[in-house]
Formats: C-alpha cells, structure tokens, sequence
C-alpha cells in the first residue's frame, strides 16, 4: 500500500482540503501504520512546544570565523603544496631533458651550431615574407584603415579586458561579516 501522501498529510501543517481530509480518514480507518503515526507526531509536537529553543555559546560566531579561516589556510597551503610539487616535477623533466641536450650537444657541438643557424635563418625568412606581404597590402589599403584596424584590436582587447573583470567580480563568493 501506499502511504506516502497520507504519511505527507499527517505531519504537514498545512491545512488539507475536504477531499485530503476525507480521503485521509478513509486511509486511517483502514491503515494500523498510519493510525500510530498520528498520535506519535502530536507527542513529537507537543515535546517541541515544551523544549526551549538552545542558543548559541557567547563567542560562537567568533570562534566559526576563526575555524573558518582556519579551515581555508589549511586549504590555501595544501593547494600552493600541490601547485609546487606540479611545478617542481615539471621543472625535475624540463632540466633532465635539457641535461641531455646538453650532454648531446658536449658530444657533437657542430650539429647544435648549424641547428641554430638554420633556425635563425627560418625566422629570418619568416620576417621577410611578412613585410614583403604587408608592403604589398598597405600599397592597396589606405592609412586610415590601419589605424581604424588598430583602433578597433584596441577597443576589442579593452572590451575583453573589462568583461573578465566584471565576470570574477561577479563569480567570487563575498564573505559576510
């Protein structure tokens, strides 16, 4: 049988329509569980009344701020723990592999001079391609549209800039005093 909104009706204090009331009297005539359900709130009720509401320590604010605070120290550090490890077993592989670079480059110097040669030469060839490309459209494209493109990156990265500011000011959770 089902006794969920009968069990529901029982210990709400809400007052119940004449068809809910009706239909719960029906169900209490007929239901032994829920006969001894109802007298047994009236006694939960009636100890409620006579209980006095407890208070608080003196001083239990204060003492849930300080624990509090404690509580987020502990957590800051076990988190600037944990950022540290991260970094330092980054840093323990980063040093390894340049350990073997090193050694690498100890056994055959040759190889990492004309390595860093032609990567230089790779940029520099990269630079020249680019303003030999930017001279042939600034030909086609008048001045005052570089500074509006300029103006507008400008606006956009002030824009962007002031959205995340108002997105963490909105997000971080305010401590009340």
């Amino acid at each position: 049988m089902n006794h969920l909104p009968y069990k529901e009706w029982l210990l709400s204090e809400a007052s119940l329509s004449t068809e809910q009331n009706n239909a719960l009297q029906e169900h209490l005539r007929s239901c032994e569980t829920c006969r001894q359900i109802e007298p047994a709130w009236a006694d939960v009720q009636v100890l409620f009344k006579k209980i006095p509401s407890a208070e608080p320590l003196t001083g239990f604010t204060m003492r849930w701020q300080t624990q509090l605070a404690k509580h987020r120290l502990k957590k800051q550090r076990k988190l600037a723990w944990l950022i540290l490890s991260i970094i330092a077993g980054i840093a323990a592989i980063l040093i390894t592999l340049l350990g073997l670079h090193f050694i690498d480059a100890v056994n055959s110097p040759g190889n990492l001079i004309l390595l860093w040669i032609s990567r230089l030469t790779g940029l520099l060839s990269i630079y020249l391609r680019l303003e030999n490309f930017v001279n042939s459209i600034s030909v086609y494209i008048p001045s005052i549209s570089w500074l509006l493109m300029i103006f507008g990156t400008g606006i956009i990265s002030f824009m962007s800039v002031l959205w995340l500011a108002t997105y963490r000011k909105l997000t971080v959770v305010r401590r009340l005093v």
